[in-house]
């Protein structure tokens, strides 16, 4: 949905000029499209949370209650039902909730990180030795030994100290759950006593000397969790590697405990103090990218003895994607969500962006100032009023205006399509929640060096003609249970006339012929031809508007047959002003049962959906769009 989050550009004149000037392709002015599908999210923001950390990558929160009834709902095969028994217990199962939370935050552990990255960089003797190759001694090159039992290596104490410094980058993670009644936490106590903590015996005990309220303490090579008993309730503490380790409890990964686990509580800050909900979430982009400087450290040293020196270059080469991600004209730093459970009248969430403290945020924020439209469209509930599938958007981005974003790499969509190829994970993180505008602003640039000659001047027309579209709607009806797609179904674009001769010009290209078709309830010239696609039956339809004072407007339009195209201009329209971009499934699981690639893939999965209903709407705000969601 973040493709209808700018603002339609103006006449195709203006649009090329980067003009500001008022779109309206009918005469007189439509009615104001309403913004009543989903409501405006409402609620106080919450408190800082006990659970909460510094400089943490993620916090979320959620009301007991909320969480007792996901639990209730949630549909899973049975021994995920059997992984959750007395979960319920713990969260205060029939106790009095009011309004207490669970709260959650992580944190990237990355205290060795600058020193393991700089080993790697210097590629010494210790760095050769895992890589397997021959460490060099004054004799000459010798060959790494081997235990001959476990085949292992027998590594240098130089290599071991690398391998433990590596060892201890990671997550940490606390959890805190508020107190409600008397024996809530036996079961989990409960889990303390059998727990196998031989693997962290040393760390487990000094814990339990220093603090007489651990109760819980053990993991495994790749974890340690520490559960003590407050006052309020439970806190819990994860530390978690990046990987397995064959002996975990070490001098440095204790040391490295003993600092996390010492963190204090964070502070109250702006993105913090804003929250709202019967739950939320916060995912800060600047936190998150540590974490992934971390783990791509990390992998390097693990991938030294598959790939050897080579790994040395992997390494420096995703800690140097990162930098030119993030090395652009910013205009977020994270996203929040906020969810607020109605019970069995659904649940509403709002996906917000926060932006980055700085003085250019708020010239950044103008590149999502939306221009005045009247496109005449129909309107959201004519589309979506006995739809199984319908969407309505009121056209996409300008490009022109984003591309003042799109600095650093965004400037070349090569280049920018290679960083995604080859570091896809870090990519698509940082996009959603940092750069997606940016990623936008970079359509501004296209072909770029991607196309040359002719198939650039084609590609450069396709872009125009997407610019120039006014708006874009669908509406799929309900075909009945369990049947497919196929019959009443309808896409169309609001367009100019121009632009519609250009489409015809494209078609004439692939030898596709339109003919005229009149139909007397639509005023207008008509022209058709039927969608070459064995597997889609249906039409390509070009109406020409009759000529207005405005201009010259049509519509592209795809649809099963003349009756729905009829369908279409009997419909109430609007201005199609609101919402940007608004999209309607009225039941989940019989929209994938309608596509039949789609019920095969997902399978028995679908029916986790139940009778679930979906409603996705951009909107635009002071601090920048925004997605609202609803199920139902």
């Amino acid at each position: 949905m973040v493709v209808g989050l700018a603002g339609c550009p103006a006449k195709k004149e203006a649009a090329d000029a980067g003009g500001e000037e008022e779109v309206l392709p009918s005469k007189a002015p439509s009615a104001p499209a309403p913004d009543d599908r989903i409501p405006a999210f409402a609620g106080e923001p919450v408190a800082i949370q006990p659970a909460y950390m510094n400089d943490a990558f993620v916090y979320a929160s959620v009301e007991l209650g909320v969480a007792q009834r996901i639990l209730e709902n949630l549909q899973t095969a049975p021994r995920v039902g059997e992984a959750l028994a007395g979960l319920d217990v713990v969260l205060g199962k029939g106790q009095a909730l009011g309004d207490a939370r669970v709260s959650v935050s992580a944190r990237p552990v990355f205290g060795q990180a600058a020193a393991v990255h700089k080993a790697l960089g210097a590629r010494g003797p210790e760095v050769r030795e895992l890589a397997g190759e021959p460490a060099l001694t004054e004799d000459g090159a010798e060959p790494v030994e081997r235990d001959p039992k476990t085949g292992r290596p027998i590594y240098s104490s130089e290599a071991w100290h690398l391998l433990d410094q590596a060892n201890t980058l990671g997550a940490h993670v606390r959890i805190h759950i508020p107190k409600v009644g008397p024996e809530q936490f036996d079961a989990l106590w409960a889990l303390g006593a059998l727990a196998q903590d031989d693997l962290w015996s040393t760390a487990c005990a000094d814990m339990k000397a220093r603090a007489s309220n651990v109760r819980l303490c053990g993991g495994g090579r790749g974890e340690l969790a520490i559960g003590r008993e407050l006052e309020d309730g439970v806190q819990i503490d994860l530390y978690l590697s990046f990987g397995d380790v064959d002996e975990p409890d070490t001098d440095r990964r204790r040391a490295e405990l003993a600092r996390v686990l010492a963190e204090p509580a964070a502070f109250a800050t702006p993105y913090l103090t804003s929250l709202r909900g019967d739950a939320n979430v916060y995912v800060d982009g600047p936190a998150t990218v540590e974490l992934l400087k971390a783990l791509a450290i990390r992998e390097g040293v693990d991938a030294l003895p598959r790939l050897g020196l080579d790994a040395v270059d992997a390494e420096a080469e995703a800690l140097d994607a990162l930098a030119k991600l993030r090395d652009t004209a910013r205009v977020f730093q994270g996203l929040a969500l906020e969810i607020d459970d109605e019970g069995d009248a659904g649940t509403t969430a709002l996906v917000r962006w926060l932006p980055i403290a700085s003085g250019e945020t708020s010239e950044r924020l103008a590149a999502f100032e939306l221009l005045e439209v009247d496109a005449d469209v129909p309107s959201v509930a004519a589309l979506c009023e006995g739809a199984l599938l319908c969407a309505r958007g009121r056209g996409l981005p300008n490009r022109h205006r984003l591309s003042e974003l799109a600095t650093g790499v965004y400037t070349d969509p090569k280049v920018l399509g290679e960083l995604f190829e080859d570091h896809e994970r870090a990519a698509l993180l940082i996009a959603a929640l940092e750069t997606w505008p940016n990623l936008l602003g970079a359509a501004g640039h296209l072909p770029g060096s991607l196309m040359t000659g002719p198939e650039a001047m084609v590609a450069r027309n396709a872009l125009g003609v997407t610019d120039r579209a006014l708006g874009f709607g669908l509406s799929v009806r309900d075909a009945g249970e369990g049947q497919p797609f196929g019959e009443q179904w309808l896409l169309y674009a609001r367009s100019t006339a121009l632009d519609l001769n250009t489409l015809a010009g494209f078609m004439g290209l692939i030898d596709v012929r339109l003919e005229g078709l009149e139909i007397d309830a639509i005023p207008g010239r008509i022209e058709t031809t039927k969608l070459p696609n064995d597997e889609v039956e249906g039409s390509y339809y070009a109406v020409y508007d009759p000529k207005a004072d405005t201009g010259e407007w049509g519509w592209a339009v795809l649809a099963d047959d003349e009756a729905r195209l009829r369908w279409l201009f009997e419909q109430p329209r609007d201005d199609g002003a609101a919402p940007l971009a608004y999209l309607e499934v009225a039941n989940v699981r019989r929209a994938i049962e309608g596509v039949p690639e789609l019920k095969r893939e997902l399978g028995d999965a679908a029916g986790l959906f139940g009778d679930w209903g979906l409603q996705v709407q951009a909107s635009q705000s002071a601090e920048g769009p925004q997605l609202r969601l609803r199920i139902r």
